[in-house]
């Protein structure tokens, strides 16, 4: 891989963004903090990042723990 930068985690391409090595594509979430404080300017907003879907995946058994549940029904809140 000559000449290419290699990333499997958000982090590591949010880290070499800040470093200046390139662009990144990345859910606002995790990019907001470095947004509004100036690290990091957003280079093409005229084009909206595709929406991803998002599973929960969880063992059904006869009974839900309230963790559990609180959790479902926070994601489908906050993520739609």
């Amino acid at each position: 891989m000559h000449g290419q930068l290699s990333a499997d985690t958000g982090e590591a391409l949010l880290g070499a963004a800040r470093d200046g090595v390139g662009i990144i594509l990345q859910p606002y979430e995790l990019v907001r903090k470095d947004l509004e404080e100036g690290r990091l300017v957003e280079v093409f907003p005229e084009y909206p990042s595709p929406s991803r879907p998002m599973s929960l995946l969880f063992v059904k058994d006869r009974q839900m723990t309230p963790k559990v549940r609180s959790f479902i029904e926070f994601a489908v809140r906050h993520f739609g």
